[in-house]
């Protein structure tokens, strides 16, 4: 019940916009030196069931473009790069659950806890931690969640969070990165920069590729 409000903004958004952040331990060719990747991807959502989200490489450049519609059960994908698009369907959901469905139910987890407050250029949010042990990958596991101090809402989820990993304390981000390697190894994500009915254009959800494709 305390998180009844920060539930209720994102089940009521007409829109919410967020960038899904991924860090992973990149291994050299030789397997004798590791260092730290991020990748970002964005999204954006529109009730009900409508979904967008942009892959860019290094230089900011578009990758790819994926546009799902949960609703009609179809998904759009290009590639400027590649020259190509495809258009295929998929499994409709006639009641959409919306986006961060798995962090709703861990906001409603009895064990989930104050850690502290934290300082962002938007203002101050509290963090708040849920425990669990993940069956599926048989470890002790975790999510930060950062709630708007003011606006209750939330702004991003870590996981696992900062007890597990903490990509301000990793090492491995101090060591340069090189051309070849030899394995990639997930270690944490999120969400971070979640932003509620924000204005978005039609044109970003219609289900036609840019000319030329």
């Amino acid at each position: 019940m305390a998180f009844a409000h920060t539930l209720e903004q994102i089940q009521n958004a007409k829109t919410i916009t967020w960038k899904m952040i991924a860090y992973e331990h990149v291994t050299s060719k030789d397997g004798k030196r590791t260092w730290a990747n991020t990748e970002v991807v964005e999204y954006a959502y529109r009730a009900p069931g409508l979904y967008r989200e942009v892959r860019t490489d290094k230089k900011g450049q578009i990758e790819s473009v994926e546009i799902a519609d949960y609703i009609h059960g179809r998904k759009l994908k290009y590639s400027p790069k590649e020259n190509k698009a495809t258009l295929e369907d998929i499994f409709p959901c006639v009641n959409p659950s919306g986006p961060f469905a798995y962090y709703q139910e861990k906001l409603t987890s009895p064990n989930l806890q104050w850690v502290e407050k934290r300082k962002m250029a938007t203002g101050v949010v509290n963090v708040f931690r849920s425990t669990f042990r993940d069956q599926g990958n048989e470890r002790d596991w975790s999510i930060d969640f950062w709630i708007d101090a003011k606006t209750k809402q939330l702004v991003a989820a870590f996981q696992p969070g900062a007890d597990i990993y903490d990509p301000e304390k990793d090492p491995s981000r101090k060591q340069m990165s090189e051309h070849d390697w030899s394995s990639m190894t997930m270690i944490g994500g999120g969400y971070q920069d979640i932003c509620y009915d924000v204005a978005i254009d039609d044109s970003l959800f219609r289900f036609a590729p840019p000319e030329g494709l």
